[in-house]
């Protein structure tokens, strides 16, 4: 493997945070990572060390979920 090229891991399951827990697993949003077309993506880790993408979703879009679901 090259340390050079992204490592993508699929995801087994879902889990669900509440905005505080979020705040903290990115540090107050503090390293943006990319920008899709439904909002910013923030680097985050979580308790157990794993690193995360936390992407937010811009409410004003006309798609709003649905898009945000798709990328």
């Amino acid at each position: 493997d090259d340390p050079k090229q992204p490592h993508f891991v699929e995801p087994k399951f879902n889990q669900s945070f509440t905005y505080a827990e979020i705040q903290e697993i990115t540090n107050n949003f503090e390293k943006p990572i990319g920008e899709g077309g439904s909002g910013n993506v923030y680097y985050g880790r979580l308790a157990n060390g794993t690193e995360v993408a936390v992407k937010e979703i811009k409410e004003s879009l006309p798609r709003g979920t649905k898009e945000f679901v798709s990328e």
